[in-house]
């Protein structure tokens, strides 16, 4: 991709800003470049953007993944963009702790399901299992579960059936989005 020529847009000239995974189509966002400089010739055109970031998260096999994108270009001029150098990682809203491993949890046992979120304080959870994974229903375990400003625990005591390809999921109540839910990464097992 070409850079944007420092002296080709007009001082507070409209871009747009696209974010995405390289494989996806890119979210699109507007903004506004605000020049540094005195006129469109002056060569300092830098500008700065404070984007709040949207998901979904970006994966690979289930796990976070750096495959985002950020590509800047002016809208009078679409030929005239450029691209971020490195793709990142967006992580989703809230990141399923425990069980996140494979483990065996025993029917009638307690066992504490672990999240991390960015959604502040005093917000309620869903939690889910499936016990067929990929392909199963996910199952209810709680709901309106309140977490803290970063972090989320439930006390689960195991039910049954018994599987091997159990798997947990959280989501904010309420908010089914993409970066909202966060599945475990790796198959548990559910014995007698």
């Amino acid at each position: 991709m070409s850079k944007v020529p420092s002296n080709t847009s007009p001082t507070n000239s409209p871009l747009a800003l696209s974010v995405g995974e390289p494989e996806l189509p890119p979210v699109m966002s507007t903004v506004e470049r605000k020049s540094t400089g005195t006129s469109p010739s002056s060569g300092a055109t830098n500008g700065l953007y404070n984007w709040f970031v949207t998901g979904p998260g970006t994966t690979a096999d289930g796990a976070p993944a750096a495959r985002a994108l950020i590509r800047v270009s002016w809208t009078a001029n679409t030929s005239i963009k450029d691209q971020s150098n490195a793709a990142f990682t967006i992580l989703p809203r809230n990141r399923v702790i425990q069980p996140n491993e494979a483990v065996t949890w025993v029917i009638g046992s307690v066992q504490k399901i672990k999240w991390k979120h960015n959604y502040g304080k005093n917000q309620n959870f869903r939690i889910e299992v499936n016990r067929n994974f990929p392909g199963g229903p996910w199952e209810f375990i709680a709901s309106n579960v309140v977490g803290t400003a970063t972090s989320g625990t439930f006390d689960w005591t195991v039910t049954g059936p018994d599987t091997t390809t159990a798997r947990i999921r959280v989501f904010k109540q309420g908010d089914r989005r993409r970066n909202s839910i966060d599945t475990s990464d790796v198959n548990f097992t559910i014995v007698p």
